[in-house]
């Protein structure tokens, strides 16, 4: 029996056929693809321009929202770390060459022994006596403290290069500790270059030791953030 010779029963059309993918890819005037979702392009902590898909702010180690595999932050690594490594271990150990006395001076304190100046009083009532270390001429004491501490900080700066990017696991107590001897060096320094300028002499070392001190400090605290953010 040929049922579409029978009369309809309804006025309802029937829907129309859908088109399939080849129908849809070949019309141009069909509807558009939803748009890729945005990705952000500059840290919304410090304003850095962020690389395509990078989870991570490579300035200050913020996450960018993509992903949530906190763990996973690398630490990245900086071309010329060895080189600046080398650098920053032989400037401070000519530094704390400079100022041995004073290493000298706190390793008989810390002792408890006597340090000798080897320099005796030539006149008023301390006459015949060893003159103490810090009361040579021309802030002896003074200057190579500073330079002795701030070689000690250059020398911990090149712990921190040399180790940051390797599986050294107290890398936060590293970098905490070398930021505060940084910090007191710089600190110190300035006391000193103070002091110094305050009888017409210029301290030259002391000065650039709180240039680059500063310089310094800025980088092990950024990085001692990104570790902390690394571990979570």
């Amino acid at each position: 029996m040929d049922l579409s010779k029978l009369p309809r029963l309804s006025k309802t059309d029937a829907p129309p056929p859908s088109p399939d993918a080849s129908d849809v890819a070949a019309d141009p005037d069909g509807p558009a693809p939803p748009p890729a979702a945005a990705t952000a392009t500059f840290c919304n902590r410090c304003g850095a321009p962020l690389r395509p898909g990078a989870r991570f702010c490579d300035s200050c180690g913020a996450g960018t929202g993509i992903g949530s595999d906190y763990a996973a932050a690398p630490v990245r690594a900086e071309p010329g770390v060895g080189a600046e490594v080398w650098v920053s271990v032989i400037i401070g150990i000519v530094l704390m060459l400079m100022g041995r006395s004073f290493g000298g001076y706190l390793a008989a304190t810390l002792t408890r022994q006597t340090y000798h100046t080897n320099v005796t009083w030539t006149a008023g009532p301390k006459e015949g006596e060893e003159v103490g270390y810090w009361d040579l001429q021309g802030f002896t004491a003074l200057s190579d403290s500073a330079l002795f501490l701030f070689g000690f900080a250059m020398v911990m700066e090149a712990a921190v290069l040399a180790l940051v990017n390797t599986r050294f696991r107290a890398k936060v107590a590293l970098v905490m500790f070398a930021l505060f001897i940084t910090v007191l060096a710089t600190l110190y320094n300035i006391v000193v270059a103070v002091k110094l300028l305050t009888v017409n002499t210029l301290p030259i070392t002391s000065l650039l030791a709180v240039a680059f001190g500063g310089y310094i400090a800025v980088y092990e605290w950024r990085l001692l953030q990104q570790l902390r953010l690394a571990r979570r």
